[in-house]
Order: C-alpha cells, then sequence, then structure tokens
C-alpha cells in the first residue's frame, strides 16, 4: 500500500559488534490469507536486499513519511506506532539544520544547478512532487482513473464539476429530487505526503518551514531523531487534516451548493 511500496524498510539494531548475524522471519498466520496456496504464501518471504551498516538513519523512515504503509487494507490499531529511536552517537549520521541550504533558486528551466558551492563536502539531494499514480478501485471500466489529490479543495471542486456536475446536466430537472446523495466510499488506497503550496500550508498551520526537513525523506536524521520524529508527526497530521478538510470537507460544501448531502 501507498506510492512507494517496495520502499526500503530502516530499522536501528543497538550497538552490536560481531563478525557473524543471522536473520530470522516470523509470520503470524493471520499476516496472509490461511486459504492461499502455497505459492502464494512463500511470495511474502522474497528478500532483495539486506545491507548491515555501522552508519544509521532514521528508523522506519518510509513508513513515517506516508511513502509506504501497512501491506492490507487492516492496519491495526497501533500499526503507526513505533518505538522511541534511541538518540544517535555518531555527530556524522546527523544533519545540523543549519547547514541545510535551499539551493531552488540557482536550479535553472532546463533543472541545470548552477551553484557556487563553498568549500567543504557537500551532498546535493533534488526533490520533486509526481502523482502518486493510484488509480480507484475496484471500479468498472468505464470509472476507472486516477486518484485526486485529496490534499487541495481546488482539486477536489474540479474532480466533483466533471463527475458529479456532469450527472447534473444530464439529469432532466423533473427527475432532480431523487437524487439526493454523494457517496464518498471508504478509502483504501494509500496516502500521499505533499501537494501544491504545501510549505506555504505547512508554515502557516505549525509555524516553521518543512522545507529544511526534506532529508527525512530518504531516511537521514535532521536535527536530531527526535526532532525529525516530530517533525513527520506534524506532516502526518497535516495530511490527516487535509484529508478531513480539504477532501471531504470540500465535497460536502460543492454537494450542499446543489442541495445534495454528502454521505
Amino acid at each position: 500500500m501507498g506510492p512507494d511500496k517496495y520502499a526500503p524498510i530502516l530499522i536501528d539494531l543497538p550497538e552490536t559488534k560481531s563478525n557473524y548475524f543471522r536473520l530470522e522471519f516470523k509470520l503470524s498466520p493471520d499476516f496472509y490469507n490461511p486459504q492461499a496456496d502455497e505459492k502464494s504464501k512463500k511470495s511474502y518471504w522474497d528478500i532483495a536486499e539486506i545491507q548491515i551498516s555501522e552508519g544509521s538513519g532514521l528508523a522506519f523512515y518510509a513508513q513515517k513519511t506516508l511513502g509506504k504503509m501497512h501491506p492490507t487494507p487492516f492496519p491495526s490499531w497501533d500499526t503507526y506506532s513505533w518505538e522511541i529511536q534511541d538518540p544517535l552517537k555518531n555527530e556524522n549520521d546527523k544533519i545540523d539544520t543549519n547547514n541545510i541550504l535551499d539551493l531552488s533558486d540557482s536550479m535553472d528551466n532546463s533543472g541545470t544547478l548552477r551553484w557556487n558551492a563553498p568549500e567543504g563536502q557537500w551532498t546535493i539531494l533534488r526533490f520533486g512532487m509526481t502523482p502518486t499514480g493510484t488509480m480507484n478501485a475496484p471500479a468498472a471500466p468505464q470509472g476507472k482513473g486516477y486518484e485526486v489529490d485529496k490534499a487541495n479543495k481546488e482539486f477536489v471542486q474540479f474532480h466533483y464539476n466533471q463527475f458529479i456536475g456532469a450527472l447534473l446536466e444530464r439529469i432532466p430537472d423533473s427527475s432532480k429530487s431523487a437524487f439526493k446523495y454523494v457517496i464518498a466510499d471508504s478509502y483504501e488506497m494509500g496516502s500521499q505526503n505533499w501537494t501544491d503550496n504545501y510549505a506555504k500550508k505547512f508554515k502557516s498551520q505549525f509555524g516553521y518551514d518543512p522545507t529544511k526537513y526534506l532529508p527525512v525523506f530518504s531516511g537521514r536524521v535532521v536535527g536530531s531523531v527526535e526532532e525529525s520524529n516530530r517533525f513527520l508527526w506534524d506532516l502526518r497530521r497535516s495530511i490527516a487534516d487535509a484529508v478531513a478538510y480539504e477532501y471531504v470537507g470540500g465535497l460536502k460544501e460543492a454537494s450542499n451548493e446543489d442541495n445534495l448531502k454528502l454521505w
């Protein structure tokens, strides 16, 4: 589930010195359908790559950034609660917020960065926004399409106009009284973690600029483990609020404007 379902799983291990490590995998019976054939069950055991490193990063960053979600539509109550990660002992494993520079103005329209870097070692990260590529399901073939941005009321209104608005245009006035409700069904298609003008909206809600924390989307620790996790809590809070007020609230406002109720 989610836009990056094959994202790495980063686990922070206690400091350990050894020449050999053994990995054990234990899956509970309810993790997969007990009626599934053996081939389906074994597919859950496919491991692409495992790397044990002396370096460290932000544990479960892919899940915390909402890029990778619970693998089924039925998460438990504690799925998005994580154990507290110990502070990093090595200063080289974290980034000082004062050392993060926004180079957006140094990139031209062709995507070429023109920047006179100060002396020292720099890591350049380029971030961009793209649709998750998620399509609605289940749906009839003629109703299949990409999911709308659920954190932007303007796009939700556009979606409403193209869908419900088109239906209203085709219903004779004498029959419109039979059309009473717009139904927004349950949503199990994963999340999103950005939208147009999101940084501005975020700063208005929480009082600080989220741009300097972008490296956490790659698993890096910014400031400290606690500081990075607090930012990601704010991120998830803001996305939850956006889905509630921009998407559901936007649908309700659009529906009420046409004397319809949202269910």
